[in-house]
């Protein structure tokens, strides 16, 4: 690792340095990144830059940033208040540098907001050779070279899961919404139907916020429950299998009413209202629904496909179906025009429900994704 101390005019960098990953690869056990601390004096905050490297063969640095920020603080190379500013270098795929300030919410989810580089030479108070071609740096050239030579690598491709698996996988990534073309899309204002046949076209999009571990999920479109329905449902966990119900509604109105009461738009309580019904009835039902939602999950390992059932990478679940299943009610609905006020009307809701349930507008549900 490299100290600074004004010994290259940095006056605010404090450290830069090649750092190893371990990774979850099938080739290369280890990935590498450049990471570069500076302090703001001004701001009084510091800044962690992580830069994608051409010579990183492991898991990107986008791929593993919440977890590679975990790793770096562990080993204390960056303070725990340090904000995360992610860097891809010119190259192949995009012409100049691109920047993100990455942010980990409670759940450890991270979500990236694109900086211009004059933003980030403002944060970071640095010159614009910071910045340049990092080739042309022999000291940091030569710790690339160290590193690489000291990732292990496995000498024989093989697979670490079923091919079924890793197949499943390429094909559901192949067909997905991306983040800006769901931007674009949310920005239109979509109406329930609209939004019913956006996610039917890619239900990954309803697992990415709900699945327990990313690949192990089942989702369904228009599941009927008692006497009705939701539009869509979630399969997932391990051991206890968790199912969660979900309901949605437009993203054409704001979450609440404009009057002194603020309180939820008509369309958000019907949708409110219908998940209390669902939920009464699965309460007075359990059982039944118990063995329903393993019934579906088992038809799924017989190659069926009940109810537009879309299957993650790893969808035989590994779950016990003589225990208890935890129902969980999701209602997806509205725009956020107050993000504090919207937070905490929702917050009231979930808390007097009596039941599980989570509310999110669109725009929270969005700022949960981790795609690009």
């Amino acid at each position: 690792m490299l100290l600074y101390e004004n010994v290259r005019g940095d006056r605010m960098k404090i450290s830069d340095f090649i750092y190893r990953y371990p990774t979850d690869g099938w080739i290369y056990a280890y990935g590498i990144c450049r990471v570069r601390v500076f302090v703001n004096f001004d701001e009084r905050k510091v800044y962690a830059v992580l830069t994608a490297l051409k010579e990183n063969h492991g898991t990107s640095v986008t791929n593993m940033i919440e977890d590679i920020a975990d790793m770096l603080i562990g080993a204390r190379k960056i303070p725990v208040e340090s904000i995360l500013i992610e860097h891809e270098a010119s190259g192949i795929w995009n012409r100049q540098d691109r920047f993100d300030l990455v942010s980990i919410d409670a759940e450890g989810r991270p979500s990236w907001e694109a900086i211009s580089v004059k933003r980030v030479l403002q944060l970071c108070d640095c010159g614009e050779a910071e910045f340049d071609d990092y080739h042309r740096d022999g000291g940091i050239m030569e710790e690339i070279h160290d590193a690489i030579n000291g990732i292990p690598r496995i000498g024989k491709l093989c697979y670490s899961e079923d091919p079924e698996i890793t197949e499943r996988r390429i094909e559901i990534e192949l067909n997905q919404h991306s983040r800006s073309e769901i931007k674009r899309f949310l920005r239109t204002g979509p109406s329930e139907r609209e939004l019913a046949a956006y996610i039917k076209a890619d239900m990954s999009l309803i697992a990415e916020n709900y699945a327990i571990t990313k690949d192990e999920y089942i989702c369904f479109a228009e599941l009927p429950i008692g006497e009705g329905r939701v539009d869509f449902a979630v399969l997932t966990g391990r051991s206890r299998m968790n199912v969660f119900l979900i309901e949605i509604k437009g993203a054409n109105k704001p979450l609440r009413r404009k009057n002194h009461y603020a309180a939820f738009r008509s369309d958000i309580m019907e949708g409110y209202d219908q998940l209390i019904q669902r939920a009464e009835w699965c309460s007075t039902h359990y059982e039944e629904v118990r063995r329903y939602m393993h019934r579906l999950r088992e038809e799924m390992t017989e190659g069926n496909r009940p109810y537009r059932a879309f299957p993650g990478p790893s969808y035989r679940l590994e779950v016990d179906p003589e225990k208890d299943v935890n129902i969980i009610y999701v209602l997806i609905a509205g725009r956020t025009t107050d993000d504090r006020a919207d937070s905490h009307k929702r917050h009231l809701a979930e808390n007097t429900a009596g039941i599980d349930l989570r509310i999110e507008t669109w725009d929270s549900w969005m700022n949960k994704l981790t795609r690009r």
